[in-house]
């Protein structure tokens, strides 16, 4: 009689595991968009047409309140504290589904990682689980409009809105393309972490030559090439060793130098002079090891907006190399991109073919 209450008791329990199981697995496949997951079960919802309705309308939630938080961006903050009330409602209105959203994924991990328990604790640290962590950040932006205050940091917090743009990502189940692309990643990622890595590393090497090159050369407003100086005083031991070769703008920045009473100081990567009735300004062509990061980028990247540009030879010989580098090093991930894309496409249209049931010339 004890074995048998025993068996039953187990039965119950095994019984109740599984349904829970498969609760869990239907929430997962709604808010994952995955309309192919087979659901099991009697209950309403857990139909495969029922199923593919509530994905979408959940993926609709998401996609609306996120568009409408991203485009709140091109608003201007005197605009937004003028009608906090409507930016609060749409922002409070993110903030509630985003956080539930965020919730029921934590919850529904232990079905997508399959790490039992353990799931709990690795899903903050996975990519998904920091999208979704870093989405909620811009929110902080609500205690300015709540505090009538102008908080720097909480504002920085509101330009990362476009953070929740990847959020969208994870709707790749109901949009093909995304869908391939996503293939396309999982399949060659070594690849592409590889090139990644020597990417990174050569912004990094070049930004460390071309701040060591350009560091110490000084131009005006106008990007025209002042000198060479470690300092002020240096900079004007330069260009009084070269006045025979000084151009205009040469000139008269170093007649301001020796017009001025007071000794020019170099001020925050700056020195100002005045000659006459004019002041001239004149900075570091690269003044930080960051602005070489951002001159190394967009260099390699062929984007070059000619905020920053070398002015000494060397300066000029390493960006030749940098260029035709980058050009040969980001034309890898391009191409197996598009090639891993036209394979993925194809698949894809050959599985949707085979999925369509033959009919009978009778």
């Amino acid at each position: 009689m004890v074995n048998k209450n025993k068996k039953e008791s187990n039965f119950m329990n095994s019984m109740s595991k599984n349904k829970t199981s498969d609760d869990k697995k239907l929430l997962n496949a709604i808010i994952r968009s995955d309309i192919t997951y087979k659901p099991k079960g009697k209950n309403k919802i857990a139909k495969k047409r029922n199923l593919k309705i509530w994905a979408i309308v959940y993926a609709l939630i998401i996609f609306i309140v996120t568009a409408a938080s991203v485009s709140t961006l091109g608003f201007s903050n005197d605009v937004q504290f003028k009608h906090s009330i409507i930016f609060s409602s749409i922002e409070i209105t993110t903030l509630i589904i985003l956080t539930i959203d965020l919730i029921i994924r934590w919850y529904t991990s232990e079905v997508s990682l399959k790490k039992g328990n353990w799931s709990y604790f690795i899903f903050p640290f996975t990519f998904i689980g920091i999208i979704l962590i870093a989405s909620l950040l811009p929110s902080l932006y609500l205690i300015n409009i709540w505090t009538k205050k102008d908080i720097s940091f909480f504002n920085t917090m509101s330009h990362l809105k476009f953070l929740r743009i990847f959020r969208l990502i994870l709707l790749s189940n109901l949009i093909p393309g995304i869908k391939i692309f996503q293939n396309v990643i999982k399949k060659e990622k070594s690849i592409l972490l590889t090139v990644f890595t020597i990417v990174v590393l050569s912004i990094i090497v070049f930004a460390l030559v071309i701040f060591s090159i350009e560091h110490d050369a000084w131009v005006d407003s106008n990007g025209n090439y002042i000198g060479n100086g470690r300092d002020a005083e240096n900079l004007k031991d330069w260009l009084s060793n070269n006045q025979n070769s000084l151009s205009n703008a040469q000139k008269d920045f170093f007649n301001g130098f020796q017009n001025n009473n007071i000794q020019p100081q170099e001020i925050n990567g700056e020195i100002f002079v005045q000659n006459g009735s004019s002041s001239i300004v004149v900075s570091r062509n690269v003044g930080s090891f960051f602005d070489g990061i951002y001159f190394a980028t967009i260099s390699m990247t062929t984007i070059g907006y000619g905020d920053i540009s070398p002015v000494l030879e060397s300066g000029k010989a390493v960006v030749i190399v940098m260029a035709i580098s980058g050009v040969a090093v980001l034309a890898i991930p391009t191409g197996i991109i598009s090639g891993g894309f036209i394979t993925e496409a194809k698949i894809m249209s050959k599985n949707k073919k085979s999925s369509k049931p033959k009919t009978s010339n009778s």
